[in-house]
């Protein structure tokens, strides 16, 4: 089912983000299918690495000068440059993604008189543990943002309650659009025994050792310090155990952990990273057991990921996380910083090879009748049909 191609040729959309990576890892594939559906689509964003990628992929791309961290002078010089872009590019549909162009991005476009203006939440930067005069800045902060939206779409379900909950936006401009990935790209059954090989030669895992692997920002809020101290009590009954880190650092954050620092501890012998890498399937597929210690969350791609390669997770007890993974059923779900929980419970998947088969396939059962991206573009479309007043056609083969 796609939108009517005469009514979407003339629809400009413009998906904004905080950089190229972002576009690349989460959204091409989206932005293509809108393509492909006859919109006129661009990417805006931070430059990068990722930009040949995205081109190469056949998007439009327009570089604006975002940064991760709040700077007030180059937020407003972002929101003033957006602005004119927005005049002059006059897209019909303007579609922010995470905090800094959901707050500066949408209040650009709408001082610009874009149409129609989309945010999708990525995960709220409050949550339940949140001291009072931080979580009462936050919902503020999210409440100017949405403000400026026709509608509010939630990766999470839990986001969407705390959305109308926290009277962030009207419960009539909420949507639970959920998450998708390429559950094609990843499955276990595409990656062949010899490149597991490979790559188990490239990390230095010899026969007999199992792999915990975690894929993220290297930063505290992922969980990395607890993490390792899991890891360490592990080591003391399963010595052979291997800790993979996939992931670029990300020195913009203030709780940015260096490798280097995790190399000098005493299980730094034990640690294996890979930087920011582009053949993910592969190295999920060398990994035994998913590990995602997360503070924050929204609903977390890497889950959904390791779910579709037959990977069983253990992750905590927050929004998003818990969604994704179903204690006992696909994962396990151990409580917030709680360094115990997380280590036996690595140690119990590491010692059991049937039951780590058993999640493993019914957590790919999960993921391709939950997180398959192309229901994630239907939905998507809904919404821009809706928003824009046009019906829907149904695709004859």
């Amino acid at each position: 089912m796609t939108l009517v191609r005469g009514e979407t040729s003339a629809v400009k959309i413009a998906y904004v983000t905080t950089v190229a990576l972002s576009v690349r890892l989460l959204f091409l594939n989206q932005l293509r299918d809108l393509q492909r559906c006859g919109f006129n689509v661009t990417a805006i964003s931070a430059g990068g690495d990722d930009l040949d990628a995205i081109r190469a992929a056949g998007i439009r791309h327009l570089a604006v000068p975002f940064t991760r961290r709040m700077s007030p002078l180059a937020d407003l010089l972002v929101t003033w440059r957006l602005w004119r872009l927005f005049r002059r590019e006059r897209f019909t549909i303007v579609h922010t993604h995470q905090p800094k162009p959901g707050l500066f991005a949408q209040i650009a476009a709408r001082l610009a008189g874009v149409p129609i203006v989309v945010n999708t939440v990525h995960g709220f930067l409050f949550t339940d543990r949140s001291p009072a005069a931080v979580r009462r800045l936050w919902v503020t902060t999210e409440r100017i943002a949405s403000s400026c939206s026709d509608r509010l779409l939630c990766v999470s379900a839990e986001d969407a309650v705390t959305s109308v909950r926290e009277r962030i936006s009207p419960p009539e401009r909420v949507v639970a659009i959920g998450g998708g990935i390429d559950i094609q790209r990843f499955s276990r059954a595409a990656v062949s025994a010899g490149r597991v090989a490979d790559l188990r030669r490239e990390f230095g895992v010899e026969p007999g050792q199992l792999v915990i692997g975690f894929v993220g920002r290297l930063v505290r809020e992922k969980g990395i310090p607890e993490l390792i101290d899991a890891f360490r009590l592990v080591r003391q009954q399963c010595p052979k155990a291997i800790l993979l880190f996939v992931g670029p650092t990300d020195p913009d954050k203030r709780d940015a952990i260096r490798p280097e620092a995790m190399l000098a501890s005493d299980v730094g012998h034990a640690l294996r990273f890979a930087g920011y890498r582009h053949d993910m399937p592969d190295l999920y597929a060398l990994m035994d057991v998913f590990a995602l210690p997360s503070h924050r969350e929204g609903l977390p791609q890497t889950l959904m990921e390791a779910a579709a390669m037959e990977l069983p997770a253990v992750t905590t007890d927050v929004r998003g996380c818990r969604e994704v993974t179903v204690h006992g059923e696909t994962g396990f779900v151990v409580p917030h910083r709680d360094v115990a929980a997380l280590s036996s419970t690595l140690l119990r998947l590491l010692q059991d090879a049937e039951l780590r088969a058993c999640i493993g396939r019914r957590a790919r059962a999960r993921a391709l009748a939950l997180y398959d991206e192309r229901a994630l573009s239907e939905r998507l479309q809904d919404v821009y049909a809706s928003l824009l007043g046009v019906r829907r056609s149904v695709d004859v083969a």
